[in-house]
C-alpha cells in the first residue's frame, strides 16, 4: 500500500505486507496488479520473486483441523476451510516446514477453496510460488 511520496528522491513510501514497515520504491519499480480488492501497486521485485520457482509450504493441518484436501486428481489439492472455520481469506504460505516461518510476500497466500498443484509429504504441501500466484487468479507469463 502506498502511503507517501518523497518529491526529493522521487520515491514512494510503500507499506509492506506483513508489517515490515516502509520501503522506499521508485515509481518505475512498481507494477499495477489487478486483484480481488481492486488494483494494487506492488513492488516489482516482490512480483518477480513470486513468479520464479521458489518452494513454499502449506500445512496440511491447522490446530488439528485439516486444511489441505486431495481433489482426486493426482498432485492437486484444495485448500479447505470447512473444518477450521477461519475468518481469514486463505491459508498463509510458509518458507519452510515450520508453522511460524510465514512468508510475508504480497502473493504468499492461497485462498480457501482454491486448488493448487503440489507434493504432500509429512503434513506439508510443497508448492511453487508461481502456482500460488496462479491460484489467486493472476496471469502468470510462461506457464
Amino acid at each position: 500500500k502506498i502511503v507517501s511520496f518523497d518529491a526529493g528522491s522521487g520515491r514512494f513510501g510503500v507499506q509492506v505486507h506483513g508489517g515490515y514497515g516502509l520501503k522506499a520504491i521508485r515509481p518505475q519499480n512498481l507494477i499495477l496488479v489487478p486483484g480481488s480488492r481492486g488494483n494494487d501497486l506492488v513492488p516489482a521485485i516482490d512480483l518477480l520473486r513470486e513468479l520464479n520457482n521458489t518452494k513454499l509450504f502449506l500445512p496440511e493441518f491447522i490446530r488439528g483441523k485439516r486444511v489441505i484436501v486431495p481433489t482426486g486428481r493426482p498432485g492437486w489439492f484444495r485448500v479447505d476451510n470447512s473444518e477450521l472455520q477461519s475468518c481469514s481469506e486463505g491459508l498463509q504460505c510458509r518458507c519452510s516446514r515450520a508453522m511460524d516461518d510465514k512468508d510475508v510476500g504480497y502473493f504468499a497466500m492461497v485462498k480457501y477453496e482454491a486448488t493448487i498443484e503440489g507434493v504432500l509429504s509429512d503434513g506439508w504441501l510443497e508448492v511453487l510460488s508461481k502456482d500460488v500466484v496462479a491460484s489467486l487468479g493472476l496471469p502468470v507469463i510462461g506457464r
